[in-house]
């Protein structure tokens, strides 16, 4: 049991769980469905590719870790080999898994209508992404990471490309739509993971001084890395804020969006106020109830179009 309950948190679970709905219920509320075949194949492939990701980030920062945390999964509770071996075998499953829902169904195009002679196979770019994905999370954990900039847009990408993944599944068509309804979520969640890579690099600057880490929150001073931080936040909270004027007629969404803005300026203000270790973690906290309550507004702001 102790074996289970420490390969759940090797693979971060609880975010997988959010990844899960998150990719569920925006594919849902679009469609009208919950999907066929395909749509749970890539549930599947996005489960595995991210825990995948995350067992390659901790075998890469077991020394960085072991300052970091009170406790190190690999290395004390489940070996260097088995995380391994567990990790090509997830990104093997993946690869199979995506090659078979390429085959699946090979017919679905975006017309794009400045070109309406030129077309893209859906299909087919997803399977790029997802392939892409894959090698993008090894160079992350083993150089990138610690890159400044580049480690923090590379997770904050990844994560918004996985709402993407969705749209290519179907196909949806009109540019325009995408623009005007689906693309606030891609920019919501796309900025909102940066500043949280940021607040979780400060976290573990410590740790990372070992591994020479040149990332925003090791390469710049305290206050340096906090005025990108409320820069992001800033811009967080503007494109929420145009999102919900743009459908503020549905009076509970109203509601909820204005409890969302107010978390956002909370956090930011714990930023400003924020010191130490103890204060960063209750900022990421603040952060990941942020995401969890943009994945339940998926229903109140499709209910309002």
């Amino acid at each position: 049991m102790n074996n289970i309950i420490n390969f759940f948190k090797l693979i971060r679970v609880e975010n997988l769980i959010i990844l899960f709905f998150t990719q569920i219920m925006f594919y849902y509320y679009i469609n009208g469905n919950f999907g066929n075949i395909s749509l749970y194949l890539l549930l599947i492939i996005s489960f595995l590719v991210a825990a995948s990701g995350y067992i390659i980030n901790d075998i890469y920062d077991e020394k960085s870790d072991r300052i970091n945390k009170e406790s190190v999964i690999i290395g004390d509770f489940i070996t260097s080999r088995k995380a391994i071996f567990f990790y090509y075998l997830f990104n093997i499953l993946a690869v199979l898994i995506s090659i078979y829902l390429f085959v699946l169904d090979t017919n679905k195009y975006i017309n794009l209508s400045i070109y309406p002679e030129f077309s893209l196979n859906c299909k087919s770019i997803l399977l790029f992404v997802i392939i892409s994905s894959i090698f993008l999370l090894k160079w992350y954990s083993k150089s990138y990471k610690y890159k400044f900039f580049v480690g923090n847009f590379i997770v904050s990408f990844l994560i918004s490309l996985s709402i993407f993944n969705v749209i290519l599944l179907e196909c949806f068509q009109s540019s325009l739509n995408f623009i005007y309804y689906q693309l606030p979520f891609i920019v919501f969640s796309f900025t909102l993971t940066f500043a949280r890579e940021i607040i979780k690099d400060l976290e573990d600057v410590e740790g990372d001084k070992i591994m020479k880490s040149n990332c925003i929150a090791s390469k710049l001073n305290l206050h340096q890395t906090k005025y990108i931080i409320i820069f992001t936040l800033l811009i967080t909270l503007l494109v929420f804020i145009c999102w919900s004027v743009l459908f503020n007629d549905f009076k509970i969404l109203s509601i909820y969006n204005i409890f969302i803005s107010l978390i956002i300026i909370i956090s930011i203000y714990k930023v400003i106020i924020s010191k130490n270790k103890k204060d960063f973690k209750q900022i990421s906290f603040l952060l990941k109830i942020i995401m969890i309550l943009g994945i339940l507004i998926i229903p109140l702001y499709f209910q309002s179009l």
